[in-house]
């Protein structure tokens, strides 16, 4: 892993002086108080505790009138050795009514936002994922804002962590515009999250520099967690203690970041679900070597568990270490011994790390051990299906999914749990038919192909990559070719009424709930697929990449959907946005086949773009 870039550039002393001054005195840049407000918040906080009830209520009245602009004081004055000031200055804080968004704002922030008192916790850490991911740093005033007033402590420190997880700027100028941005933005609040952010502003500036701040803000952390366990989150402790120690690796200091990465086994809780997630980042940061220590204290959690076994091998295949690794992975297979269920989702996280040889092998033992056409049958065809068409191998895809096919030819319930899978049960069966067609078109036998995509058809006439694989056969005659094109705008509409019905739907729907996170989930899909379909054949681009941005808006997370949009912008000759939103779609899914493809195309459009004598817009 190399040091970050930014982190070895030289900035003016100056403005290293500056942001230093800023973050260890706690003082932003921002407009002053009136003068003497200070000492009034102090007097109204004191009047809280007032031996008068009229001079209490008059207090606490006008601090509520003051709103943001008292929180600071009434957070310190929580614990007030005043049990009744304590009292009143919770009461406050609980019942002040934020507006999260501010004028400055972008529309993305304000979508983010939109009733956010109204979620629970679990929602609104979603949402705060949300703005971390957002571009060009437009959700950093509003991480900043809620690690300053969200009333929970775990939630404040979690935006603040949103905003240390940001990738730090290239250049120079941009570092310090950041920071000043965080300063400001962060205000002179002295709550955790607050010093956390200003500290992050002078590792932008002066990375070396700030490496004392983190130490003391780690090690109060740390001894919050053993003296007051019940006010702190272990596991934004040990996300914090992440962010430290991959921050000590890029400035060259392996050993003081292996010593603080030790630190966070202390801080799990000894469950297997933890223990997986502590092994899959060790191994992102390429510290394969880490796991033997991983191992040698939790060994009797991972001799139990598949998963933990694999992460073992995987370090140890990182090593190059192919026997031990081979006889790790034989224990792991042993494990759960014709349980088809267990070998699939062992299979899957295989494959979203790109361990496609393994995933396969558990998935093949699924197929084994599952009754044809259960529903552990499906499920295992479907996801073995996909991955053996993203990585080239259409034949065998189509194969996997035959078996189910056949299955439900002699067992009409088969096709009642292929419905209630993931596609239709008419959808397995256009699937498999493409599947056969990519393969005979990669042997040139299109009149074969067209022939399965027809089939593909019959099955399911909206399957936007059969119409993709149709419209693009080399050999089609103006007959077959507007019949394709009828067809695609046939689909294109059936889409639309599809956005259109589950948007209504949505609008109806505004209550956080299971129903919402449905419809949403629907109105990104049917957006994603419009914008797919018209990008990859022909329609009206600006929709498309209108719906590819509103998918993207509501789940931007989703790698696929970031694959759509770049093709949207190849589509419309934006070769430089292309790039720009498939590497972020490579990012996501780094070991997606289709993706990389993608990618590739793209980058080689550029390059003939920018070589003379060459066609600079795509075909």
């Amino acid at each position: 892993m190399e040091p970050h870039s930014s982190l070895k550039r030289s900035v003016h002393t100056a403005c290293v002086g500056l942001v230093l001054f800023c973050v260890l005195s706690a003082q932003a840049d921002t407009p002053p108080a009136p003068e003497g407000q200070g000492k009034r918040l102090e007097r109204l906080i004191e009047q809280l505790g007032s031996e008068l009830y009229t001079n209490r209520e008059k207090a606490q009245i006008e601090l509520q009138r003051l709103g943001l602009a008292a929180f600071d004081a009434l957070f310190e004055a929580r614990h007030h050795d005043d049990i009744e000031i304590g009292m009143r200055a919770r009461f406050l804080i609980r019942s002040m009514q934020v507006s999260w968004s501010d004028e400055n704002d972008t529309a993305a922030v304000v979508e983010v936002l939109r009733n956010y008192n109204g979620q629970n916790e679990a929602s609104r850490r979603s949402r705060l994922d949300r703005l971390s991911r957002l571009e060009n740093y437009v959700g950093v005033p509003a991480l900043c804002r809620l690690a300053r007033f969200e009333t929970s402590s775990q939630l404040s420190k979690y935006a603040a962590l949103g905003i240390l997880r940001q990738l730090r700027p290239e250049t120079p100028s941009g570092q310090s515009a950041l920071a000043e941005q965080i300063i400001r933005c962060a205000g002179n609040s002295r709550r955790t999250a607050a010093t956390w952010v200003r500290a992050y502003a002078q590792t932008l500036i002066a990375p070396n520099k700030s490496l004392s701040i983190w130490q003391q803000l780690t090690q109060l952390e740390l001894r919050t967690v053993g003296e007051r366990p019940e006010h702190v989150s272990r596991e934004i402790t040990r996300d914090l203690l992440r962010w430290y120690a991959e921050l000590l690796f890029e400035l060259e200091l392996p050993i003081d970041s292996q010593e603080i990465v030790r630190r966070t086994f202390d801080l799990n809780d000894n469950t297997t679900r933890q223990l997986i997630d502590t092994a899959g980042w060790l191994l992102n940061q390429k510290w394969p070597d880490l796991i033997d220590e991983l191992y040698e204290r939790f060994e009797d959690r991972f001799s139990s568990s598949a998963i933990l076994l694999y992460r073992l091998a995987e370090s140890q295949r990182m090593r190059k270490q192919a026997d031990r690794a081979d006889a790790t992975v034989l224990l792991a297979r042993r494990l759960d011994p014709q349980q088809p269920k267990v070998h699939t989702e062992v299979a899957y996280g295989l494959q979203d790390r790109g361990l496609f040889d393994w995933a396969e092998q558990e998935y093949r033992y699924s197929l084994e051990h599952a009754h044809p056409g259960s529903f552990e049958d499906i499920r295992a065809r479907y996801f073995l299906s996909e991955m053996l068409h993203d990585h080239g191998n259409d034949q065998a895809a189509a194969q996997a999914l035959q078996g189910v096919i056949d299955a439900a030819s002699k067992d009409a319930t088969v096709n009642k749990r292929m419905n209630g899978f993931f596609r239709q049960a008419a959808g397995f069966h256009s699937r498999c038919h493409y599947f056969y067609a990519q393969h005979l078109h990669a042997l040139m036998k299109f009149a074969e192909e067209r022939e399965r995509l027809n089939q593909a058809l019959a099955a399911d006439p909206t399957d936007a990559d059969v119409l993709i694989a149709l419209y693009r056969i080399p050999d089609s005659n103006e007959k077959e070719r507007n019949r394709v094109v009828t067809l695609i705008g046939k689909a294109a509409s059936e889409f639309r009424l599809e956005i259109e019905k589950y948007q209504r739907e949505l609008d109806r729907q505004q209550n956080p709930g299971q129903l919402r996170t449905f419809l949403e989930g629907r109105l990104a899909s049917a957006n994603n697929l419009f914008a797919w379909l018209v990008s990859n054949t022909e329609g009206n681009l600006d929709e498309a990449l209108q719906c590819s941005h509103r998918s993207l808006e509501i789940r931007p997370e989703s790698a696929g959907f970031y694959d759509t949009l770049g093709r949207c912008y190849f589509a419309k000759g934006d070769i430089p946005n292309a790039i720009k939103f498939q590497s972020r779609a490579a990012k996501l899914e780094p070991h997606s086949g289709m993706i990389k493809k993608q990618l590739k195309l793209f980058m080689q459009a550029q390059v003939k773009a920018n070589s003379p004598g060459l066609p600079s817009k795509p075909n």
